[in-house]
């Protein structure tokens, strides 16, 4: 029978509360750690993404859709022209 384990890795001696190799830090810190962090960034995301779609639908009011879908075309716009410029090596 094969393990599920990765080579090398003995999961008898998998010990939460014993600093991990790869931080250096124990699991609950760097979990604590992470969910403060993440947090505010959901709060950030969320009510920014709110705050626009209160701005483009009272602003444009029934041409709000059209307004969401010119964003949408912008942001993937963006992204393709920051990912081909990203590789071709341009600062």
């Amino acid at each position: 029978m094969r393990s599920a384990t990765a080579p090398g890795i003995d999961p008898s001696n998998a010990d939460l509360t014993e600093p991990s190799r790869f931080l250096g830090v124990r699991f609950r810190s760097f979990a604590l750690i992470n969910a403060g962090i993440a947090a505010p960034y959901i709060a950030v995301f969320f009510f920014g993404a709110y705050g626009i779609n209160l701005l483009i639908f009272d602003l444009l009011e029934g041409w709000g859709w059209a307004g969401v879908g010119l964003l949408l075309v912008g942001v993937v716009f963006v992204v393709r022209w920051s990912a081909r410029r990203y590789r071709s090596g341009a600062d």
